[in-house]
């Protein structure tokens, strides 16, 4: 969360908090309405509440989530990129400019940055890796492609634990 004091986030959320986004977590498309009737409060209230944590960066508007893999992407890749050094947000910014680059990290160890990719099938992988190569600052790239999905990305089970061990 960029320009967020994640520490300062969580010490300012209480209980209430932690349940609101556990629900909104399991049932993104609830009302206001039946969120304030689930934990007890006046819709107002929820709403308020709500808006407070989309304020803190805990929540965004609520919109789709497209899997890629059902628009006609079914390879997705995961790529380690070397980049010349100096030249990080340089080449971030390249990257951004290729659709089939869902996200990027700054990474430690072995690269200096850690693409999600995605793309339809292996020859068009290729034509993108080819794209990643011809973008001047990055130097090498690595690939792992993900063959199955075990673990989908869930937050909720940190959301529990938070409410788990607080005294």
């Amino acid at each position: 969360m960029e320009g967020v004091e994640v520490t300062s986030v969580a010490a300012d959320l209480d209980d209430i908090d932690l349940r609101l986004l556990r629900i909104l977590l399991s049932e993104p498309r609830l009302s206001v309405a039946a969120l304030a009737e689930r934990v007890g409060m006046a819709r107002s209230t929820a709403h308020n509440r709500v808006a407070r944590l989309e304020r803190m960066g805990l929540t965004k508007a609520v919109g789709p989530s497209v899997d890629p893999e059902i628009l006609g992407y079914g390879v997705l890749a995961f790529v380690t990129v070397l980049v010349t050094q100096r030249r990080l947000e340089e080449v971030a910014e390249e990257l951004c400019k290729i659709p089939e680059v869902l996200e990027v990290h700054v990474t430690t160890g072995g690269g200096d940055l850690h693409c999600r990719v995605v793309a339809r099938d292996n020859h068009h992988f290729f034509e993108v890796v080819e794209r990643l190569l011809s973008i001047p600052g990055l130097q090498r790239t690595t690939t792992q492609l993900a063959v199955k999905e075990l673990v989908p990305f869930h937050v909720a089970p940190l959301i529990d634990d938070v409410l788990t061990s607080r005294p």
